[in-house]
Formats: C-alpha cells, structure tokens, sequence
C-alpha cells in the first residue's frame, strides 16, 4: 500500500467489516482510522459515531476519523462531520490527497477553517434551534474555556487565542479538549456544527 511507503506513516491494520472493527479498534495504537464508507456491516460513517461514542464513554482520545466514500458531496461532507469524522475523502481523489488527510489529521493540532465549514451548514438550510441542553452544558465549562469558546466563535484562530489571553498554544488546545469533552464532541467541526444548530454560530459573509 503507499501509506507504507511514506517515511512518517504505517498501516496498523486492515479490517474489512465493521462489527469486527469495533472489537479491533480500541485495542490498537492508532493515530488516525480511514474508513469508507461503504464499510461491510453498517456505513463507515455510523462506525465512526460508534467509535467516538464509545472512546468518549472511557474518557479517552479518539483516533482521528477520516471517512472516503465513492464520491463527495456536502450531504456525505456534512454527515461525515456529525458523527465525528475530521476529514471527508473522495476515492476519485488521488492516494497523495489521502496521505496529506492522514499526516494534517495526524498533527493533532485539529484547527479547521471556519469559514469553511459554516458556509457548509448555511448552504445546506440545517434547522437552527435552540438547545437548553447544550446551554445546560456550557453553564458548567470552566470560565477560561467558555473564554476561549467565544473566541473560536468569534473566528479567531489558536495562536490569536493564546495571544489575547496571554497563554500558550499548547494550553488553548487543552481548553478545546475540556470544550468537547463537556459537550460530548470529538471534532472542533463536529463542536462548530452543535454550535451553528443551536444559533450560537453563524456564516460569516466574506468582504469582495
């Protein structure tokens, strides 16, 4: 496979059905999953819900999901996001354009484009609702979270982050884990999409 042949990259393993994945994955030293879609046993996006539901259960780090399916769309993108997945992959695409998924997923720093990503929910007319429950959530986040939080609203990434509070990068990524920890999300795009259903966050229109 040419995942083997990249100097920072190794396949751990190869598994073919999902039920079979569920038992496999929690016991493998893993840094990144890609699973398509089309996975035997249920599709690779719910495998991915199950994953990250269960890692989340034991208060542990899920590895980071990558799902590639047979071809992309904004409804594959989107479902992808909700269940947790870092990254949507076309199999059309190139074995280049994987391995560049896998090595920015593998880097840990999980900053996405947020432009991007809400433009994705505002184009695909996602019902906004307000959630009590997650307001309920967010009463309970430490203040330097709940800080940081408003900030990523805001669209500030990291590094300004760090630089307004004074504090390291190191530390703002440590604030977004306690973020999704307490709110149940595995992604700062799954965090942005709970945000954007409940009108927490909006598309930002894009000065010409």
């Amino acid at each position: 496979m040419a995942i083997n042949a990249h100097p920072d990259l190794s396949v751990v393993f190869e598994i073919d059905n999902a039920r079979a994945a569920l038992e496999k994955v929690p016991e493998a030293l893993v840094d990144v999953l890609v699973i398509d879609y089309r996975t035997r046993g249920m599709s690779g996006t719910d495998l991915a819900s199950r994953l990250v539901r269960d890692y989340l259960a034991r208060g542990e780090r899920c590895p980071a999901i990558i799902i590639t399916g047979p071809y992309a769309s904004d409804e594959l993108r989107l479902e992808s996001i909700r269940k947790g997945a870092t990254d949507f992959i076309s199999q059309d695409l190139s074995m280049a354009e994987l391995i560049k998924s896998v090595l920015s997923s593998q880097a840990k720093t999980e900053e996405i484009d947020l432009d991007s990503v809400t433009k994705l929910f505002d184009s695909s007319y996602l019902k906004v609702d307000q959630n009590e429950g997650l307001l309920i959530k967010l009463a309970t986040i430490p203040e330097l979270e709940r800080r940081v939080l408003d900030e990523f609203v805001a669209g500030l990434n990291d590094a300004e982050i760090a630089q307004k509070f004074g504090l390291s990068n190191l530390r703002i990524r440590k604030a977004f884990e306690v973020i999704k920890a307490n709110l149940g999300c595995s992604t700062r795009a799954q965090l942005a999409l709970l945000l954007f259903e409940a009108g927490l966050l909006k598309a930002r229109v894009q000065d010409e």
